[in-house]
């Protein structure tokens, strides 16, 4: 029975369902599969951070908008119309 759970998991559930797909195949020791895990996952939680504040500076530029400013540069159009 397939259904289209698997596409409403989060890109983190998804990523934690493979590495435990990995862990199981190589048959890893608990201590070693939870080493690994807590930096894969320190790893991809400082890399989303990263992205999430490089993506605020583009739209901060592109709206024109100083810190602080943000939600209200990007509703001014919507206001205006």
């Amino acid at each position: 029975m397939s259904t289209n759970t698997n596409d409403k998991k989060s890109w983190l559930d998804k990523l934690s369902e493979r590495f435990d797909a990995l862990m199981t195949k190589f048959d890893m020791p608990e201590d070693i599969r939870h080493e690994i895990e807590t930096f894969m996952l320190s790893v991809a939680k400082e890399q989303y951070l990263t992205g999430n504040k490089a993506g605020i500076s583009w739209l901060r530029k592109q709206v024109g908008a100083k810190p602080g400013q943000l939600l209200a540069a990007i509703d001014a159009p919507a206001q205006a119309a």
